[in-house]
């Protein structure tokens, strides 16, 4: 506890702040590697991932900014709660007024409390929720490598299929010209 803070109010980790931005800068790397992916993939399959990663990076951007939201309202709610507490210290003397303050000052602390722990148990939820999220973006990256690597040798087995082709085609043209050419000198040698 910091000496700012009011008794009995707990500081939110302002640390938990830091993982949207870790979040987001996967998310820009997911979306880059399926940029470069969809340079090898059919369009039709292209549309697909650039929807998904799309959606993931929005996700994370809204996910990012409602955590910014509750933590700057959380600091708010304490600002006000020490600001109550310094008021209150400085009050009259006399004994009724003055604990009638600390009853309300107690009163105040205790819902400020609450409203922290609430807004200390939402923040938690969403940094869980980011985490499954980051699973998830792992797991998406790591079949994108995949799909990355099997693209790799379906593309090179492609291109010995196509000259293996384009061998077979040439092979079955010379021997048409060569079968035309041996008839026509035969027609030729017999007509003389």
């Amino acid at each position: 506890m910091t000496p700012s803070t009011p008794r009995g109010i707990a500081p939110l980790p302002w640390s938990s702040v830091h993982p949207p931005v870790h979040t987001q800068r996967l998310a820009q790397g997911l979306e880059s590697q399926w940029r470069m992916q969809g340079l090898r993939d059919p369009p039709a399959r292209r549309e697909v991932w650039k929807r998904k990663v799309e959606a993931v990076v929005d996700e994370a951007a809204s996910l990012g900014l409602a955590l910014r939201r509750c933590c700057e309202a959380s600091q708010a709610r304490q600002a006000e709660a020490t600001h109550r507490a310094e008021l209150f210290q400085g009050a009259s003397s006399s004994g009724q007024v003055l604990a009638d303050m600390d009853t309300a000052a107690r009163r105040h602390l205790a819902s400020s409390k609450r409203v922290l722990e609430e807004a200390y148990a939402t923040g938690a939820g969403v940094l869980g929720s980011m985490s499954s999220q980051r699973e998830t973006l792992k797991s998406a990256q790591r079949r994108l490598l995949d799909v990355i690597n099997s693209v790799g040798l379906s593309d090179s087995l492609l291109r010995m299929a196509d000259r293996r082709h384009r061998m077979d085609k040439l092979l079955a043209y010379g021997g048409m010209a060569a079968t035309l050419l041996v008839v026509v000198l035969l027609y030729w040698y017999l007509k003389m």
